[in-house]
């Protein structure tokens, strides 16, 4: 398989709405709700999640993303797939 890159771009400085807490809940693990401080913080949650999908879906196809079921540790740079 053929490696690629892709970039996301998160506008940062945008006037939204505050994300409902439900959507921490539904995205984010127990651990990763202690850690994050505010919705910055959340998208860089949020990017090394999906990057470790991307990354592990180029092996196993088919697979579906599932954010709480990837666990991003940024101390540590590492992200665990169902609780690896």
């Amino acid at each position: 398989m053929k490696p690629s890159i892709g970039i996301d771009i998160v506008d940062l400085h945008t006037e939204e709405p505050a994300l409902h807490p439900r959507y921490y809940e539904r995205v984010l693990t127990k651990f990763e709700r202690s850690q994050v401080q505010g919705e910055q913080e959340l998208w860089r949650y949020w990017a090394a999640k999906e990057a470790a999908f991307k990354a592990l879906s180029a092996i196993s196809p088919g697979l579906t993303f599932s954010p709480s079921s990837f666990e991003f540790d940024a101390a540590r740079s590492l992200v665990r797939a169902n609780g690896t």
